[in-house]
């Protein structure tokens, strides 16, 4: 799953862009992924989510991704898992605030 964000600061207010997307693949096994967009007057989100299982190995990731105000947000989180051994998780965040004009 990936996500980004974009936002420029003008003397007329805030324009922001935003894209997000998700994959997953499995050769023997099943997989989904989605991605949402949703948008209201005070944010700008978007939310992929992507799993995949093969033959008991299962991993996922998820990553959220929101324009508010002068803030640009972005966190991934994902998981694997291969039987017989612990789950491996990882989490990465992303957070630029806009200077303002």
């Amino acid at each position: 799953t990936v996500g980004t964000a974009g936002a420029c600061q003008t003397d007329g207010g805030t324009t922001a862009s935003i894209g997000s997307a998700s994959s997953a693949a499995a050769a023997d096994g099943k997989s989904k992924s989605q991605t949402k967009v949703n948008e209201n007057p005070k944010q700008l989100s978007a939310q992929s989510r992507a799993e995949a299982m093969d033959k008991g190995t299962f991993s996922k990731s998820q990553t959220k991704t929101r324009v508010q105000g002068d803030e640009l947000q972005s966190r991934t989180r994902s998981m694997s898992h291969v039987p017989g051994e612990n789950p491996v998780k990882s989490t990465t965040d992303s957070i630029v605030v806009l200077p303002q004009p």
